[in-house]
């Protein structure tokens, strides 16, 4: 039994036209999962500009400046986990205010003190040396109290911050975005 040559051409094509179909669907499905994995890259990427946004905006909160030793170890030692980097600064504040008025009640002491003797100081002619000891207790003791208050306030605003989840950020929940995240809706 011969099968006509209409038949085979028309099988022949519709094998031909269901390869390039496979072909193109194969190279549109390969797209789209490229696509796919380049978005979930960008979004990881994202999130972890996102997250050290995060820490930066929280150490910038700080009055602290220059780090000890030991508060350099306390600080990397929080690693990357923003709660507990939040703990460690608002102790380290803590800590500071705690010097900080210890020596500004030392100075108000030392200037009670320095009161009494006044009297002596005038008595032998020295109210010169008093007035220099009496100016230096003094600057000492505004510097005290500087510290006092820029601390106490650095330590209320750590207290307060809260970081924004990157997700509540992509779901629209919040508009307010760490000033050093790069965040593109690509």
């Amino acid at each position: 039994m011969r099968v006509p040559e209409e038949t085979v051409n028309q099988f022949q094509k519709n094998v031909l036209f269901l390869a390039l179909t496979a072909c193109v669907l194969g190279a549109v499905g390969l797209g789209a999962n490229y696509a796919i994995q380049e978005h979930a890259r960008r979004v990881e990427e994202q999130k972890v500009a996102w997250h050290t946004a995060d820490i930066k905006a929280l150490k910038d909160l700080s009055a602290i400046g220059a780090l000890s030793t030991d508060e350099q170890i306390r600080v990397d030692n929080a690693g990357d986990d923003v709660d507990r980097l939040q703990q460690v600064l608002l102790d380290i504040h803590q800590e500071r205010i705690n010097y900080w008025s210890n020596v500004l009640e030392d100075t108000k002491e030392r200037k009670q003190k320095l009161q009494h003797m006044y009297t002596a100081a005038a008595t032998y002619g020295l109210t010169g040396k008093y007035n220099e000891v009496s100016e230096t207790i003094s600057n000492q003791g505004q510097k005290a109290a500087m510290n006092v208050l820029g601390y106490t306030a650095a330590k209320e605003k750590i207290r307060e911050w809260k970081p924004v989840s990157f997700e509540a950020y992509r779901s629209g929940k919040v508009i307010d975005a760490p000033a050093s995240a790069k965040v593109s809706d690509q």
